[in-house]
């Protein structure tokens, strides 16, 4: 209860602090004179706004039967990050990762998120990072189909702007 009271108390913080910021972002591929650590952006699997940034490391569809997956009976799509928290506000990996990317895969719905097995886990998702600390994570997500792209959307859902989208394949 607590848990759950403290993560809807920072959520609301969050959403606050994210309605009352100034923009100073530019929706133009130009270069500005705004600091590297203020742009919006996404690039080469790097996602990158005010308030935190996320690199994604690595990922892969993990099918059932496989190593990370031994109990699964839907193959699933997994991403390893490094997550950076640059507010004071204690975010953890998983929070970054949900205020960042929603997954999608042939259909509107958002993709589920799914357990592995402790084999490919890194990181701890529900550790704080401290400000301007990077920590390590991983994510895994349903895939309901073993043919159709999963497309990943990135989103600064605080400010709800649109970083971009990316398309991975399925192997």
């Amino acid at each position: 209860m607590k848990k759950s009271l403290a993560g809807l108390i920072l959520s609301g913080a969050l959403l606050l602090a994210g309605c009352s910021a100034n923009n100073n972002s530019t929706h133009t591929n130009s270069q500005s004179d705004v600091s590297k650590d203020n742009e919006v952006t996404y690039q080469d699997n790097v996602a990158n706004t005010k308030r935190m940034r996320v690199e994604i490391t690595d990922h892969k569809v993990i099918n059932p039967g496989e190593k990370g997956n031994e109990e699964g009976v839907i193959p699933i799509m997994v991403f390893w990050y490094t997550a950076t928290n640059k507010t004071d506000q204690g975010l953890t990996p998983s929070d970054i990762w949900g205020l960042l990317f929603t997954a999608y895969q042939g259909n509107t719905t958002p993709l589920e998120g799914q357990d592995v097995e402790e084999s490919i886990r890194i990181g701890h998702p529900l550790a704080p990072i401290e400000q301007n600390h990077s920590a390590q994570n991983m994510t895994a997500l349903k895939l309901y189909d073993k043919t159709a792209p999963f497309k990943l959307v990135i989103e600064d859902k605080l400010t709800n702007q649109k970083l971009g989208e990316q398309e991975f394949p399925i192997k």
